[in-house]
């Protein structure tokens, strides 16, 4: 995880976690939330995300979520490094 975070960048570092059985939809409806927090939270007008795994496929769905409301990921996003990322779930 070292390595991700040195791309990302890290200067405070947030988890979201959910259940992988979990609707993909509504848990990227609560990343997008999530976000919105962090954001608030750190004072950062971006925030940098490493999505894991099945959070490949949650960001996915993320992207999905902002297309669908024609906004940029550059919006919210400042950096996205996928690790082992399931891009097609």
């Amino acid at each position: 995880m070292e390595y991700y975070i040195n791309h990302a960048g890290a200067d405070k570092l947030y988890v979201f976690s959910y259940p992988s059985l979990d609707n993909m939809i509504s848990t990227a409806e609560r990343l997008c939330d999530y976000v919105q927090f962090v954001k608030e939270d750190s004072g950062y007008d971006k925030v940098n995300i490493v999505p894991i795994s099945q959070g490949g496929s949650v960001f996915n769905a993320v992207m999905q979520i902002y297309a669908e409301e024609g906004r940029s990921l550059a919006e919210d996003f400042n950096k996205i490094v996928f690790a082992v990322p399931a891009l097609n779930g």
